[in-house]
C-alpha cells in the first residue's frame, strides 16, 4: 500500500509538474509574441514617421522655393538646401525597414517621385535666377505632383497598417489558444490531484494533510498564472498602465517583473510617440493654414484661429512690430472691444516685456483671489497666460499672446517655441509682399504723372511753334514795308 501510495503520489506530482511546465511554456511563448508585436509596432510607427518626414521635407523645400520665387532672395532657399539628401536618406531607411515586396517596390517608386519633385523645384529656381518667372502651368504641375506624392505616402502607410494587422491577427490566434491550454492543464491537474486524494485518504490521515497542501499550492500556482495571463491580455489590448503585484522570488515572480518592465517601457514609448505626433501635427497644421498669398490681417486671423483651437486657448491676440518700435494689434480672438489695447510699447505689460526680452514669458497657476494682471485684453484673471515673441532671422516681428482657463503644459510650451520662427517667417513674407505692392502702386502713379507732364510739354511745344510762325510772318511783313 505504501508503494502504491508513493507511486500514485509520484504519478500525480509528475503529471501536475508537466502541466505546470506546459502552462509556463505557453505563457512564455505568449509573452514572447507580445514582445515581437511591440517590435513590429515600433518598426511600423518608425516607417510611418519617416514617411511623414519625407512629406514634411518636401513641403519645407517647396516653401523655401516659393519664398525665393516671390522675393528673389537667396535666404529663402535655406529650407530647400539639403532637402534632396534628407528626403532620399529617409527613403533608404523606409526601404530598409520594410520586409514586404510590394512596400519595397513602393519605396523605390517614392525615391523616383522625390527626385522628380526636387528636380522640378531646382529647375524653377534656376529659371528665376535667369530672370524667367514660372508659368501657372508649371506651378499647377508641381501641385499635382505633390498631391501624387501625398497619395503615394498615404498608400504606403495603409499598407504598413495592413501588414501590422495581419501579424496582430496571428498573435491574437496564438493568445486565444494559450489561455485554453492553461485552463485545461489546470483542470486536469486538479482532477488528478482530487483522484489521488480520494484514493489515499482512507489509508493515511497524514497523507490527506499532504494532499491538502498540494492542492493549496496548485491553487496558488493557478491563481498566479491566471493573473499573469490577465495582465498579458490587457497589455496586448493596449492597457499599458496595468501592473502585476508579485512578490515571490520564483520563476513566475520573475515573469511578472519582466512583464511589468515591458508594460512600463511600452507605456513610456507610446506616450512619447503620442506627444511627438501631437507636436508635429500642430506644426504641420499651422504651416498649412499659413500657406498662400495672404495680406497681414488675413494671415493673422488664420494663425489666431488655428493656434487657439489647437492649444485650447480662450483668448488670443497678435501684435506686429511697427516702424516706431511699438506693437500694433492686427488680429484677436474673443477679445472684449471696450478694453482692447490696440497699441503697446516695448516693455509695457506681458506682451511688451516679451518683445523687449526676446523670450517666451508665461504666468501659470494664477489665483483669482490673489492675482490680477494686465494683458492686451485689459484686466483679466486667467489661469495661465503666455506671450510668444515671433522672429525672422533673429529680428523681432511681433508677439502672440494666449490665455486659457486651463494650464499650459510642457508640450504646449514646446509647441510655442517650435512655431515662433515659422510664424515670424510668414509675417515677414506678408510684409515684404505688402511693401512690394505699395512700391508697384507708387511706380504706376509716377508713370501716370510723367505721361501727363509729357502731354503738357507737347502742347507747349505746339504753341511755341505757332508763335514762332506768327513772328516770322511779322518779320517778313516788316521787311517788305522797309523795302517799299
Amino acid at each position: 500500500m505504501k508503494a502504491s501510495f508513493k507511486s500514485s503520489l509520484l504519478i500525480s506530482f509528475g503529471i501536475s509538474l508537466l502541466l505546470l511546465i506546459i502552462s509556463s511554456v505557453a505563457s512564455y511563448q505568449s509573452i514572447r509574441k507580445l514582445l515581437l508585436a511591440r517590435d513590429e509596432v515600433e518598426k511600423t510607427n518608425k516607417t510611418i514617421r519617416d514617411l511623414e518626414s519625407v512629406l514634411s521635407t518636401l513641403k519645407d523645400a517647396e516653401t523655401g522655393q516659393r519664398g525665393f520665387l516671390l522675393s528673389g532672395s537667396e535666404k529663402f532657399l535655406t529650407p530647400y538646401q539639403g532637402s534632396r539628401a534628407k528626403a532620399l536618406e529617409l527613403q533608404v531607411r523606409i526601404k530598409a525597414n520594410t520586409e514586404d515586396a510590394q512596400q519595397s517596390i513602393a519605396a523605390d517608386t517614392l525615391r523616383s517621385m522625390i527626385r522628380y519633385r526636387i528636380d522640378a523645384l531646382e529647375r524653377l529656381i534656376k529659371q528665376k535666377r535667369a530672370g524667367i518667372a514660372p508659368t501657372p502651368e508649371e506651378l499647377e504641375k508641381g501641385k499635382e505632383h505633390m498631391d501624387n506624392i501625398r497619395s503615394h505616402i498615404d498608400m504606403m502607410e495603409q499598407n504598413e497598417e495592413t501588414i501590422l494587422n495581419a501579424k496582430s491577427s496571428d498573435l491574437s490566434l496564438y493568445a486565444t489558444y494559450t489561455p485554453i491550454l492553461i485552463v485545461l492543464a489546470a483542470a486536469l491537474s486538479l482532477v488528478i490531484t482530487i483522484m489521488s486524494f480520494i484514493r489515499v485518504n482512507s489509508d493515511f490521515d497524514k497523507k490527506a494533510k499532504l494532499q491538502a497542501e498540494l492542492e493549496e499550492k496548485d491553487a496558488e500556482i493557478k491563481r498566479r498564472i491566471n493573473t499573469v495571463r490577465d495582465i498579458a491580455n490587457k497589455i496586448s489590448s493596449g492597457d499599458y498602465s496595468v501592473r502585476a503585484a508579485e512578490e515571490a522570488g520564483d520563476d513566475l515572480g520573475s515573469v511578472s517583473v519582466s512583464l511589468n518592465r515591458m508594460a512600463g517601457s511600452l507605456q513610456q514609448s507610446f506616450s512619447q510617440l503620442s506627444e511627438k505626433e501631437w507636436l508635429q501635427a500642430g506644426i504641420a497644421g499651422l504651416n498649412d493654414k499659413m500657406l498662400g498669398e495672404k495680406d497681414l490681417k488675413t494671415l493673422g486671423e488664420s494663425i489666431i484661429q488655428f493656434v487657439t483651437q489647437f492649444t485650447e486657448s480662450q483668448i488670443a491676440s497678435l501684435y506686429i512690430l511697427q516702424d516706431d518700435k511699438s506693437l500694433k494689434l492686427i488680429s484677436g480672438y474673443s477679445l472684449p472691444g471696450n478694453e482692447l489695447r490696440k497699441r503697446i510699447m516695448q516693455g509695457e505689460g506681458l506682451v511688451g516685456q516679451a518683445a523687449q526680452s526676446n523670450k517666451i514669458l508665461s504666468l501659470d497657476k494664477l489665483s483669482e483671489e490673489h492675482v490680477s494682471i494686465n494683458i492686451s485684453a485689459g484686466e483679466v484673471k486667467p489661469t495661465s497666460v503666455v506671450a510668444i515673441p515671433l522672429f525672422f532671422e533673429g529680428a523681432l516681428k511681433g508677439v502672440l499672446e494666449l490665455a486659457t482657463i486651463h494650464q499650459y503644459n510642457q508640450n504646449h510650451k514646446l509647441y510655442f517655441e517650435a512655431v515662433s520662427e515659422n510664424v515670424g517667417i510668414t509675417i515677414n513674407t506678408a510684409q515684404s509682399r505688402t511693401r512690394l505692392q505699395e512700391l508697384l502702386e507708387e511706380t504706376q502713379s509716377q508713370s501716370e504723372e510723367l505721361q501727363v507732364q509729357h502731354r503738357e510739354l507737347e502742347n507747349m511745344n505746339g504753341e511755341l511753334e505757332m508763335q514762332s510762325e506768327k513772328l516770322q510772318a511779322s518779320e517778313e511783313e516788316l521787311r517788305v514795308q522797309q523795302e517799299e
